[in-house]
């Protein structure tokens, strides 16, 4: 019974403000307003849980000054308001991206906010010479903001673009290519390797009279290949930059099929960056069930081969 009768006022300690104005009170308002927040429903949900929000933020604000949290010089309370502020707007927008992008800005707002106010909250205006170390200080927090959107803007091209990284960044100023287990693929690569697949389907085994009109409607045929490839690798933005193509050339044992990916997206060198597979369609001879030679294909494809990638 005493064990329990000193964890209640432990508690009790612990989470009495000092006094009823003070960051303490904020803090167990937010946490209040949070819980009446959850038995809530519809608009009043949304009004308690905003007031939950703001006291947290000047609750966590007063407290982080008046604790004076440091690093060297450097003051952590605007930094860590700011991420609540920013947190608060942007929370709930489709892009949380915007929270951290816009975190460093809402910081240095937080941060020259005090140089408003003189003594008895008065408002004043700082002097010249602070108010040019208050520009440069937020300037400064924009240009970490864009490199934030940069670094996001970076991410979603390689979402849609992944055979950038296959290409050759040593050149870049921005990117650092960091070394991976496996190299990046290519998606022509993929789109051809597909194609190699759907031809086996179609040809392999098949009549040559049979194989002979589908290569006479190749293009056509290659295109309804590509486009469920398309279908099958998860459509990106990529694909609109890639153009395929092919090359047929007969042989003493039947044809050459050459599929050909060209490249025309965004690229580190001026020349083409393209792909080949090169495909054996051979003429055999299968024997039928009336024991008569049949001619039939027989396709055997090479790997696909990067042309001017590294």
């Amino acid at each position: 019974m005493e064990t329990v009768i000193g964890l209640v006022k432990w508690l009790q300690r612990l989470l009495s403000p000092p006094r009823a104005f003070s960051w303490e009170t904020l803090v167990l308002l937010s946490l209040f307003s949070c819980f009446m927040a959850y038995i809530s429903t519809g608009i009043v949900r949304g009004f308690i849980s905003n007031c939950g929000w703001i006291f947290l933020i000047f609750g966590v604000g007063w407290g982080t000054a008046q604790k004076r949290l440091r690093i060297s010089n450097i003051s952590l309370s605007p930094w860590i308001t700011g991420a609540l502020v920013s947190t608060y707007i942007f929370g709930n927008i489709s892009q949380p991206n915007l929270s951290v992008i816009f975190w460093p800005t809402i910081s240095a707002v937080i941060a020259t906010i005090p140089n408003y106010f003189g003594k008895g909250l008065k408002l004043q205006l700082p002097n010249p010479k602070k108010r040019q170390n208050m520009i440069v200080f937020l300037l400064s927090h924009v240009v970490i903001s864009c490199w934030f959107q940069f670094y996001y803007v970076l991410q979603d091209w390689l979402q849609q673009y992944p055979s950038l990284l296959a290409d050759d960044l040593k050149r870049s100023a921005f990117v650092l290519k960091l070394p991976a287990s496996e190299p990046a693929t290519i998606r022509g690569t993929l789109i051809l390797n597909f194609l190699e697949t759907k031809l086996s389907e179609k040809l392999d085994n098949k009549p040559w009279s049979v194989i002979e009109r589908w290569l006479l409607e190749r293009e056509k045929n290659l295109e309804l290949a590509v486009q469920d490839s398309k279908k099958e690798l998860g459509e990106v933005e990529e694909y609109a930059w890639w153009q395929f193509t092919s090359k047929l050339s007969s042989t003493e044992l039947g044809y050459n099929l050459q599929l050909i990916a060209i490249w025309e997206g965004p690229r580190s060198k001026s020349e083409k960056l393209f792909i080949e597979k090169l495909c054996k369609i051979n003429r055999v001879s299968s024997q039928s069930e009336t024991d008569t030679n049949l001619a039939v294909g027989q396709v055997e494809c090479q790997p696909a081969k990067p042309i001017n990638w590294r």
